[in-house]
């Protein structure tokens, strides 16, 4: 795999290097030196043993044209009531199946493509901020990444409206697509941005996805990312970097996929942040899903809360690898953590490590993992009062879910999101 994407660098840059600004051009060849000195991630790196990477370098990929639109009908399921649209196909911003309910005065949302062709000043000050160059398709995705979605939120501008950013994927063979994100929250900025992830067909195709946030003084970034069975290969990472009294509110909905992984990484830049990272996942089948999380406590009087569920059935696997830091100076910092497992198959695999790393010494900080099965004294119990086992066992798998929905605070997503968990684990 590596070779072939390698290949495909240096003719996509000589490409743009006369249509894009200089500062851009420069990041991308500081991309491309970080890939040729350190590589891909493999199975020898720590933070990638459990992923199944070897199935990547078994297959081609590259740039190819991208894919013609799918009819209206086939993402309708997936949007947001309510909510503005940017859409984008096999990684292409597509302008006839996005919408917008009206602009808001502080609010700019415009396709990546047309904030390099502009050199947008905020592009220009914000890209690459948030995100690490030094990890591998992080590096990739910054030296060919060509759109996505660049969303400005100015000072004190509270969002009405939710944006729903739609990413479809066709499951075209050999495709490798990079798509960029760029948030930005100015000071005492509100606003919630929805991530969904649509596959047309199973197929060997790579989407390689980074998402920057930028959560200026006091404001508040509600991030909601929604993988609704990716049949493609899928690398997505959030990277979040947070100002004073600053809040992160994210969560991670993956249900089932052939092969997916979410890094989300957050960095406390300055005192009275809150971060809070909730997640679940629900597998099936030969599902692969990892989610590796990194809370960074920078500085002091910062506190952060992390929840993530995985139910898991069939010959599933699953990853979970939580980290928390706490520098030196990052006293009175609050930080707890947990991870629980509901395993419905003797088949079904979970690899979980909740890790603490602390320098400081006035902190409270709690972590936990833990890994069972459906309680078969619960399930009698409610058998016994004429409850039909299959819907005993939704009960009870309901409301092991039920503590990560709940804290989705929109009446409306709550609703649309406990709808699509139920459908999947009638299927698990």
């Amino acid at each position: 795999m590596s070779s072939v994407l390698f290949e495909a660098i240096a003719p996509a840059l000589r490409q743009r290097a006369g249509r894009e600004p200089a500062w851009l051009v420069a990041l991308r060849e500081q991309a491309v030196a970080i890939l040729m000195s350190r590589g891909l991630p493999t199975a020898r790196d720590e933070d990638w043993q459990f992923t199944p990477i070897g199935a990547l370098s078994k297959q081609q990929f590259a740039p190819l044209k991208t894919s013609q639109p799918p009819p209206a009908t086939a993402i309708a399921a997936q949007l947001v009531d309510g909510a503005d649209q940017l859409v984008f196909v096999d990684g292409a911003f597509c302008s006839d199946l996005s919408r917008s309910g009206g602009s808001q005065s502080g609010v700019t949302i415009e396709p990546l493509s047309k904030a390099i062709v502009g050199d947008s000043e905020i592009l220009k000050r914000s890209l690459g901020q948030a995100a690490d160059l030094t990890r591998g398709f992080v590096a990739l995705n910054t030296a060919l990444a060509e759109d996505g979605a660049v969303i400005t939120i100015e000072s004190n501008v509270d969002l009405k409206r939710p944006i729903q950013l739609v990413f479809v994927s066709s499951g075209r063979a050999g495709l490798l697509t990079n798509t960029r994100n760029l948030l930005v929250l100015g000071k005492g900025a509100r606003a919630t941005v929805i991530e969904t992830f649509v596959s047309l067909a199973d197929g060997n195709q790579l989407d390689n996805l980074v998402t920057e946030a930028l959560v200026g003084e006091n404001a508040q970034l509600t991030h909601h990312k929604i993988n609704n069975r990716c049949a493609t290969y899928h690398l997505a990472s959030l990277d979040i970097r947070q100002q004073r009294d600053s809040r992160i509110d994210s969560l991670s909905l993956t249900l089932g996929g052939k092969m997916v992984r979410n890094d989300i990484n957050s960095q406390m830049a300055a005192e009275g942040g809150h971060c809070a990272l909730n997640g679940l996942y629900v597998t099936s089948g030969d599902d692969f899903v990892d989610h590796h999380t990194a809370i960074d406590h920078a500085v002091a009087n910062c506190t952060s809360s992390e929840l993530y569920k995985g139910i898991l059935g069939g010959r599933s696997r699953a990853v979970f690898n939580g980290k928390i830091f706490v520098r030196q100076d990052a006293q009175h910092t609050e930080a707890l953590q947990s991870n629980r497992n509901l395993l419905l198959s003797s088949d079904a695999t979970i690899n979980t490590k909740p890790q603490l790393e602390i320098f400081a010494d006035d902190v409270r900080c709690t972590h936990g993992a833990t890994i069972g099965q459906l309680d078969e004294e619960q399930l009698f119990y409610l058998q016994a009062r004429g409850i039909a086992a299959d819907t005993a066992r939704s009960m009870l798998t309901g409301a092991f879910v039920g503590e990560v929905l709940g804290h989705i605070k929109h009446d409306g997503l709550r609703e649309k999101y406990t709808s699509l968990v139920e459908q999947h684990l009638r299927a698990v």
